[in-house]
């Protein structure tokens, strides 16, 4: 994140707002992944299979 951007979420955004988002996020992408996981993501959903960085 730029410097700029991260100036205009703080001035935008209280503390306790900017951890409740943090933690929205997270959830969220935690959630996202376990149902990738899981076998759970929709059928119509379009993946992508990416290497392992470094592996042969």
């Amino acid at each position: 994140m730029s410097s700029d951007v991260a100036a205009a979420f703080e001035a935008e955004f209280t503390p306790e707002q900017q951890t409740e988002i943090g933690v929205g996020l997270a959830l969220f992408h935690g959630f996202s992944k376990v149902l990738i996981a899981l076998g759970c993501e929709p059928s119509e959903m379009d993946t992508v299979e990416l290497p392992t960085p470094g592996a042969s």
